[in-house]
């Protein structure tokens, strides 16, 4: 996944609180 790919899935619920920085930080962890 690209970084564009990874921002534009993670931006939206992280602004709408949908999404913790917490749970996003595990998300990226796992890609990379």
């Amino acid at each position: 996944m690209s970084l564009v790919a990874m921002r534009d899935t993670l931006l939206p619920p992280l602004m709408s609180g949908e999404l913790r920085v917490r749970d996003a930080e595990r998300v990226v962890e796992n890609v990379l």
